[in-house]
């Protein structure tokens, strides 16, 4: 089982990540919420930001879901907002919050598509354990018209600009995506203009408050 580690010690916790016990031979993995056919980055990200979940997963799903859902190995920390105790499970391709240490509830997840660009070993980690085979570059007009094909009734609108990033939204989904727009972006280590940074899967875009 993960240790739970004060944010203070992340520095050394992210040298020595927590691993998920080897699966003995003959056991069924679970279902990661994504078929059991192989599928690209960028159906995944558009399932995701039409569902809400990833894996099958998301804001409101609790922490022992999170254990079944996902085969990935994982980092916990746990820190303190406003008072109140939070832990943050990092996958490597997402990140999950969770508050209320009496039934660790999610409350929001980042999917952090920009660390593809210079993780090979995470994009064939999520190719074996999850089935997916993401590119090290993903372009938002791909999700988005691969998110009309799935989704066709969900909406799409733009929101802040924030800086290098315009951020668009969808309500139904509780989603938000920030897209590099700064046109001297170009993908080396890092995502290029058109490509998406990051996806935002949050109870704190629909209430206003994540608490």
């Amino acid at each position: 089982m993960p240790h739970e580690i004060d944010a203070a010690f992340l520095s050394l916790t992210l040298r020595s990540p927590t691993r998920r016990s080897p699966t003995a031979p003959g056991t069924t993995l679970p279902d990661q919420g994504i078929g059991e056919d192989v599928k690209t980055g960028v159906q995944a990200l558009a399932d995701a930001l039409g569902s809400g979940k990833m894996y099958g997963v998301g804001p409101g799903s609790l922490m022992a879901d999170f254990d079944e859902a996902i085969n990935l190995e994982f980092i916990d920390v746990v820190h303190e907002y406003k008072g109140s105790k939070l832990l943050r499970r990092d996958y490597g391709v997402a990140e999950a919050t969770f508050s209320d240490p009496s039934e660790w509830t999610c409350r929001w997840l980042t999917i952090q598509v920009h660390r593809l660009s210079r993780s090979p070993e995470l994009i064939e980690e999520l190719c074996a354990s999850a089935k997916v085979t993401f590119d090290p570059y993903t372009r938002w007009e791909d999700v988005r018209q691969e998110l009309g094909h799935l989704f066709p009734k969900v909406e799409v609108r733009r929101g802040e600009h924030l800086g290098e990033y315009q951020e668009h939204r969808i309500e139904e989904s509780i989603a938000a995506i920030q897209v590099i727009t700064d046109p001297d972006s170009v993908r080396n280590n890092f995502p290029g203009a058109g490509d998406i940074w990051s996806v935002e899967l949050s109870a704190f875009h629909r209430s206003g408050s994540f608490m």
